[in-house]
C-alpha cells in the first residue's frame, strides 16, 4: 500500500464543457467491449494512478476485492468533493475504482457550472450482485457510485454548509424526453420547482457526456427513485470504443 500524491484539484479540469449539444447520434447498438490484448484485469492501471497525480488528487491505494485499481480519495477530486449521504461516515474516504475517480473528475467542470460543489453518496464500492441477478454489480468493482444529493453553492454558503438537493425530494421524473436524448429543451422538460429544473438539466448534461457509461436516475425505474447512479468506463479503450457507437441504457443497481 502506498501513498501517493496529495494536494488539491485543478479547478480548469479537462472534460466536456456544461454547453455541450445533447443530441446523440443515430448509430447502431455497440457490440459488447472488448479489451486490447495487453490489458490485464488483474494488475493495477498504472495509467490511471499516474492521471491521478498529474490532477493532484489525494488518494491511496487500498486492495479490495474485485478492483482492479482501488484507491481511497483523500481530498476533494478536482472541483467538487465527495461526502457519504449518512452523517456517520461523512468523514470516511470514497473507495472505488481510479477509472471512476478519474472520469468524476473529469466531468467536475459539468458539476460546477450549474453550482453543485459536493455529492452525497450512500455507495461506490460494494461487492455485491445486481438486484435479482447473479451477475456483479458494476459496484462490486468499484466503477459505480449512488449520489442522492447535492450541495449547492448559495449566496452566504460559504460560510455554511450550502444548499442541500435531494434527489428523493427534488427530482421529478416525467416532464421531459428523457429515454432517448433529444435537444437540451427536450430533456430538461417542463419541471414545476427551480430544483427540479437544476436536476433535471444535470442528469440531461451527464447523459450527455461521454465521459460516463451510464447516468440512471428516477427517471428510468424505481429502483434509482432516490439517487443518481453514476458509471465510468473500466479503461480508456472501452470508452474510445464507446464514443463510436450508440449507448444504450442498462439497468444496473
Amino acid at each position: 500500500m502506498g501513498i501517493l500524491a496529495a494536494g488539491g484539484g485543478d479547478a480548469g479540469a479537462p472534460g466536456d464543457a456544461a454547453s455541450a449539444p445533447l443530441a446523440a447520434p443515430a448509430d447502431p447498438p455497440r457490440p459488447p467491449p472488448v479489451a486490447p490484448a495487453d490489458v490485464d484485469e488483474n494488475v493495477p492501471d498504472r495509467v490511471c494512478l499516474d492521471a491521478l497525480r498529474e490532477r493532484r488528487i489525494a488518494f491511496v491505494e487500498w486492495p479490495t476485492k474485485g478492483i482492479r485499481t482501488p484507491v481511497r480519495i483523500l481530498g476533494p477530486n478536482g472541483v467538487v468533493r465527495l461526502r457519504s449521504h449518512d452523517p456517520r461516515l461523512a468523514g470516511k474516504p470514497a473507495l472505488m475504482d481510479c477509472e471512476l475517480a478519474r472520469a468524476l473528475f473529469e466531468v467536475g467542470p459539468t458539476f460546477r457550472a450549474i453550482g453543485v460543489r459536493e455529492l452525497l453518496f450512500s455507495g461506490a464500492y460494494q461487492y455485491r450482485t445486481r438486484r435479482g441477478s447473479s451477475r456483479l454489480s458494476e459496484h462490486a468493482h468499484g466503477m459505480a457510485i449512488d449520489v442522492h444529493a447535492f450541495v449547492l453553492d448559495t449566496a452566504g454558503s460559504e460560510t455554511t454548509g450550502g444548499t442541500v438537493v435531494e434527489v428523493s425530494r427534488d427530482f421529478e421524473p416525467r416532464v421531459g424526453k428523457w429515454a432517448v436524448l433529444p435537444d437540451a429543451a427536450e430533456c430538461v422538460g417542463h419541471p414545476r420547482t427551480d430544483v427540479g429544473r437544476l436536476l433535471r438539466t444535470l442528469a440531461c448534461r451527464l447523459r450527455a457526456s461521454s465521459i460516463l457509461r451510464e447516468v440512471i436516475t428516477p427517471a428510468d425505474n424505481a429502483d434509482h427513485h432516490d439517487h443518481f447512479h453514476l458509471e465510468a468506463y473500466p479503461d480508456g479503450y472501452t470508452r474510445a470504443r464507446a464514443m463510436l457507437w450508440r449507448k444504450p441504457t442498462v439497468n444496473d443497481d
